[in-house]
């Protein structure tokens, strides 16, 4: 162990306010992310009370289904890897803290962890895109009418 002092511990402090502010970001983005998904949920209970179980069902209901199914599915991705990001990024702080309070040097595995987060953030980032551009889909088209 090195000796740790008063003044490693503050700078080590500084050092992890950036991501302890990404990930509290993170939080409030997934928050959004089952908000969304709430909606989605909503919209196919309530197209369960207005069509009731038939044996052919409709093909406007049917795409509807799929179009909620595939929104849901996007949006559980979102929140799968922007939860996952965040889960990661907390490791990132106390693997900064370590690296403050040991003689060997974690500075590689840390860009590592860094490169991991980030990259689970963008694609989470990507299907909640895409969920916005499916959900935005029926609007586009009665606009193009």
């Amino acid at each position: 162990m090195v000796d740790f002092h008063l003044t490693d511990i503050s700078k080590v402090v500084q050092l992890v306010l950036a991501p302890a502010f990404v990930v509290a970001g993170i939080g409030t983005f997934v928050t959004i992310l089952t908000q969304r998904l709430a909606r989605v949920v909503d919209q196919w209970v309530k197209l369960d009370e207005t069509h009731p179980q038939r044996e052919v069902e409709s093909a406007e209901l049917g795409l509807s289904r799929n179009v909620l199914s595939r929104r849901a599915q996007m949006i559980r991705r979102a929140i799968l890897l922007c939860t996952f990001a965040a889960i990661i990024i907390c490791s990132l702080i106390g693997l900064l803290f370590l690296d403050a309070m040991i003689s060997t040097d974690l500075s590689m595995l840390i860009a590592l962890v860094f490169v991991l987060a980030m990259t689970a953030l963008i694609v989470g980032l990507t299907y909640f895109l895409r969920e916005i551009h499916l959900a935005t889909a029926p609007l586009r088209d009665r606009l193009r009418r």
